[in-house]
């Protein structure tokens, strides 16, 4: 029996870039004997452009296509959690392809992801980590900021995309992680699901714009900070409890060596300790904000993809072989 592909993307008026995506992803599905199915989580898009174009494509490996049409605009991770647990539930494959619509996932790494995978004997989730990227000097330097500070906040790296590759028998769990709805890989690495990479190098975008710009990267950031909120939690706790601890040393320094000996010491010595204390108490009710924070979202009830996905699912519409919009 031929192995199945499942190919999942999210795509925001990018249904030029799509209609050009599909031939190159049938090539290599043809190139590794492999049936395929495409599911294109449409996340709102205002701009129909290209849809049609899809539906006129001669497919030699790829089955179908259909589009997830969202009620409304999610954001890719939203949309790619929405999508998920629609695969999970009517499109399971052997294995699943996670991609960005916009060639900036190259789809030649699609054999060696899924060659990788079944090495793994098809245990563990496999992601074309960036070893190359292809947008501006400062988008980089801010990239290159995150993920350093998501080291430290984390403890662990962070150097891989959507760009992916789920093997059957973990298709279903990943789908019941809470986490996806803020950011793919965090939720990947919090549920300790067992992945790995390959080496690949950042595509160059087919047509138009991204629509990563550095506020987008600054909010896709937070979101991975929100996936690990204990771990930062507790990281940022230790840091106020060692940064009061050296507060008050120096608070009793400057004290002692003000009453305690006769070295001269500056007439503002009041304004210092002042200064400290503010800062102190500053540091202090901050983190304890932030304590009680991550306590409440322990104690809230998370919302499960596999379980609610369908409620922001206005239709699933085939468009390859054409046919009727039909709801869940």
């Amino acid at each position: 029996m031929t192995p199945t592909v499942t190919i999942l993307m999210a795509t925001y008026n990018d249904w030029p870039c799509v209609a050009a995506l599909l031939p190159l992803i049938d090539a290599q599905l043809t190139a590794i004997n492999r049936r395929g199915r495409v599911v294109v989580v449409d996340d709102g898009s205002t701009s129909q452009e290209g849809r049609a174009v899809v539906q006129r494509l001669g497919m030699e490996s790829i089955d179908c296509v259909t589009s997830l049409n969202l009620a409304r605009n999610l954001g890719n991770q939203r949309a790619l959690a929405v999508g998920l647990a629609y695969v999970a539930e009517h499109q399971p494959a052997d294995h699943v392809i996670v991609m960005d619509s916009d060639h900036e996932d190259n789809p030649a790494y699609i054999p060696d992801l899924i060659k990788a995978c079944e090495a793994s004997t098809s245990r563990s989730i496999i992601f074309a980590a960036r070893s190359k990227r292809s947008e501006g000097l400062v988008f980089t330097i801010w990239y290159s900021a995150y993920k350093a500070l998501y080291q430290v906040l984390t403890g662990m790296p962070i150097a891989i995309g959507n760009f992916s590759v789920i093997p059957r028998q973990l298709l279903r769990r990943l789908a019941s992680v809470s986490e996806l709805w803020s950011h793919y890989p965090a939720a990947i690495m919090r549920s300790r699901i067992s992945y790995g990479s390959i080496p690949s190098d950042r595509g160059v975008r087919y047509a138009g714009k991204s629509n990563m710009s550095l506020v987008s990267l600054v909010l896709h950031a937070l979101s991975g900070f929100a996936v690990h909120s204990e771990i930062v939690g507790v990281r940022i706790l230790l840091a106020t409890v060692g940064t009061a601890l050296t507060v008050l040393t120096l608070m009793g320094v400057v004290v002692g060596l003000k009453f305690f000996t006769d070295l001269p010491i500056l007439g503002w010595t009041s304004q210092i300790v002042a200064l400290l204390l503010v800062l102190l108490f500053q540091m202090i009710i901050t983190t304890l904000i932030m304590v009680f924070i991550v306590i409440t979202m322990r104690t809230q009830v998370p919302l499960i993809p596999l379980q609610e996905y369908r409620r922001f699912v206005a239709e699933v519409e085939p468009l390859l072989p054409p046919g009727p919009p039909h709801l869940l």
